[in-house]
């Protein structure tokens, strides 16, 4: 009977050290797709060519709602399968629509650049690093030509962004773009 006793002591201990785990553990979101290849349909789905109704009076915020809503839906992706089936994809689309946002919102592209580093400097698979030293480069020429509306500096070294084109040619000989 001791012996009852004490165990039932010890488990009620352990459930009581475990109940700030169990509390950490994010509920269940409603609408989450059960299942990966679901998840990618989802987002499949945004993608289809020629969906923005360019006839609609509103055309522009449904562009820009459309695309923040792929934005999302990819992040999603990205944060529950990281190495997903579709990951390279995934990656490919979320800057690309990173761009996209960017364009409709006036030209900054201050997200694209922070995301595209961050996948450049992290520790991910050649295609994703070569993908976002892809984007990286565009958004240094966005920068520049912002750059350019002020009078240009004399200087004596190289053409920054030339540099930066030829080494990423030398570093991605083999980059789709």
């Amino acid at each position: 009977m001791d012996v009852l006793v004490r165990r039932a002591a010890q488990v009620g201990l352990l459930l009581v050290a475990a109940l700030p785990a169990l509390a950490a553990i994010p509920p269940a979101r409603p609408g989450l797709p059960a299942s990966e290849p679901q998840l990618w349909a989802q987002i499949d789905a945004l993608f289809v060519p020629g969906t923005d109704d360019l006839a609609s009076g509103a055309w522009f915020a449904d562009a820009v709602a459309r695309r923040e809503q792929r934005l999302g839906l990819l992040q999603l992706y990205l944060q529950l399968y990281p190495g997903g089936a579709h990951r390279d994809e995934a990656v490919r689309r979320e800057l690309a629509t990173l761009f996209e946002l960017a364009a409709l919102g006036g030209g900054d592209v201050a997200a694209l650049r922070q995301r595209a580093d961050a996948y450049v400097t992290g520790r991910f698979p050649e295609p994703v690093q070569q993908e976002a030293a892809y984007w990286v480069l565009i958004c240094q020429q966005v920068e520049r030509a912002a750059d350019a509306a002020a009078p240009p500096a004399v200087t004596q070294r190289p053409d920054e962004l030339l540099t930066a084109y030829r080494t990423y040619t030398e570093r991605y000989p083999r980059s789709r773009h």
